[in-house]
């Protein structure tokens, strides 16, 4: 981690010092010492950095460049000793002062790492957000609040006194558990400076950026309230929708953009809110009816541009979920004249076979699935329509099993729809029609699915343990049901027997797909288990 936040700030200086950009050996210097932090020989680095300063004694991203080879090499001493001095020479030092923020944490020196923080934030505005990250780990490192208080409060007195510094007292009330009381501190100082809430909405993104999502939605919907033209309500209530989304509160989000669509009714930001709205709705509540009240409403609308391919197959998804076969066919065939995306033309031929075969179509479906491996033979999805063919036809050549290869179907459209009732009626009829064949050991592994799905993680398991026990030369789906058995074991807690599922499947099933990621998951619950 160390390494490449240092090498990214190097890179970033490097790209950023126009005076030295004519000089050639500078330039190669500077590019060989980037390779040497990225290979994590800070020795070289150190020693080539030596010989550029001696050249270029005030040069910044030198200077920052050396520092983070000399912390690399634990040489704090050498790094504050190196900065002090280099602070005495020319130009803007807002760079070698968050350099000696990172030193002097590193030594434990608290009160002067917070001390250069206030000078960096005295540099500009735009520090703010830099500063109020740097307070809290320190503040997390062992800074006293009190101090730190102090030492604002100090600042606040001196002439030409940054005005963000209300904002840094905000952050170290948040700290110390007083919320509500940095709202009101930065709520009076939006008042003092008449910002129309802005003050407040910059507050509420420190929070956010910070992990206090219940203090930035807070702080959001009070800046709502004072925000005086519509243009600039609706960005905040988008804002405040991601924001809540986030949080996993998606009626609260869709509460903000009912307040844009009610507000600005006819403009793009109202076509926006309806998307979000739809998708929202489609994708976090699985309310496909609900979703599709606003998919129709902006199916036509000129604001979509580019994105309407994509629309449309999301509404053309949700059709189909509801079993609104004819309307599902006809979205799908609009998305393959538009996409833009070869990608949602490529699934939507797909989605045109699923349909037919999951309305017991069967040669139909045939001929769509042939049709679409055909013209895109190097689709990600055309070996699942060429698997399904070939199964079809498995099924189909046995002789009178037509109707066997319908309740497929339907048991395809039910574990797309989620309907748990349904998928239980195909299983069971599949399981008892087909108890030696492959369509059992799907039913069980849908079953599953969908049980997982509804919040029922011992059903799911019961039909995932059944499968395993019932089908364990199943080269796919076995394999497969103990990865899903080990991720709902790991999600309980239960990390040893979680191993067991994923070291079956390297014992029994080490050539398959799911080898791969059960040697990952298994790796990562070893390493939680001695942590």
């Amino acid at each position: 981690m160390f390494r490449l936040a240092s090498l990214a700030l190097v890179s970033s200086l490097v790209l950023s010092t126009p005076a030295l950009a004519v000089d050639v050996k500078y330039q190669g210097d500077m590019r060989l010492v980037n390779r040497y932090m990225a290979q994590e020989q800070y020795e070289a680095a150190q020693q080539l950095l030596e010989q550029v300063l001696a050249q270029h004694p005030h040069d910044i991203p030198a200077s920052v460049a050396y520092v983070e080879a000399l912390l690399a090499l634990h040489q704090e001493a050498a790094a504050d000793g190196f900065l002090t001095q280099a602070l005495t020479g020319p130009g803007d030092k807002t760079d070698l002062y968050r350099m000696r923020v990172k030193v002097r944490r590193s030594q434990g020196r608290l009160d002067d790492a917070f001390r250069d923080v206030l000078l960096v934030l005295a540099a500009g505005p735009d520090r703010a957000p830099w500063a109020n990250r740097e307070t809290t780990d320190l503040l997390r490192s062992g800074l006293e609040p009190g101090k730190a208080k102090k030492a604002i409060e100090s600042a606040r007195g001196e002439p030409g006194a940054s005005p963000n510094l209300t904002f840094l007292a905000a952050v170290v009330a948040v700290h110390e558990g007083h919320g509500e009381d940095a709202l009101k501190l930065v709520a009076s100082f939006d008042n003092d400076t008449k910002q129309s809430g802005e003050a407040i909405y910059r507050f509420a993104e420190d929070m956010f950026s910070l992990g206090r999502n219940d203090l930035a939605q807070k702080a959001i919907a009070e800046a709502l309230t004072r925000v005086t033209t519509p243009a600039r309500r609706s960005e905040l209530c988008f804002r405040a929708a991601d924001m809540a989304e986030s949080a996993g509160k998606h009626q609260e989000a869709l509460a903000y953009l009912s307040k844009v669509i009610a507000e600005r009714e006819g403009t793009a930001a109202a076509s926006s809110a309806k998307l979000k709205t739809a998708e929202i709705k489609d994708k976090q509540l699985h309310d496909p009816a609900g979703a599709l009240a606003f998919y129709e409403k902006i199916q036509s609308d000129p604001e979509l541009g580019h994105y309407r391919p994509t629309m449309l197959m999301q509404m053309a998804d949700c059709y189909l979920r509801l079993g609104k076969f004819d309307q599902a066919t006809s979205t799908y065939r609009g998305v393959g004249a538009e996409a833009f995306d070869p990608e949602d033309a490529e699934l939507a031929a797909l989605r045109l076979g699923e349909i037919q075969f999951m309305k017991g179509n069967l040669d139909s479906a045939l001929t769509l699935y042939q049709q679409m491996a055909d013209n895109n033979p190097r689709s990600r999805f055309a070996d699942q329509a060429a698997s399904r063919y070939i199964m079809i036809n498995k099924y189909r050549m046995g002789g009178g099993l037509d109707g066997l290869v319908k309740t497929w179907g339907r048991l395809e459209w039910a574990r797309l729809a989620g309907d748990s009732l349904e998928v239980s009626r195909a299983a069971a009829d599949l399981k008892q029609r087909d108890p030696d064949g492959e369509l059992a050991a799907e039913a069980l592994l849908a079953l599953g699915e969908v049980e997982l799905a509804h919040g029922n993680a011992e059903g799911a398991r019961a039909s995932l343990e059944e499968l395993v026990r019932s089908y364990p030369k199943d080269p796919r789906r076995a394999p497969e049901a103990l990865l899903r058995l080990g991720a709902i074991l790991s999600d309980q807690g239960k990390r040893e027997e979680a191993l067991s599922k994923f070291e079956a499947i390297l014992t029994d099933y080490p050539t398959s797909v799911q080898a791969g990621d059960a040697r990952r998951r298994m790796e990562a619950l070893r390493r939680d288990l001695h942590s």
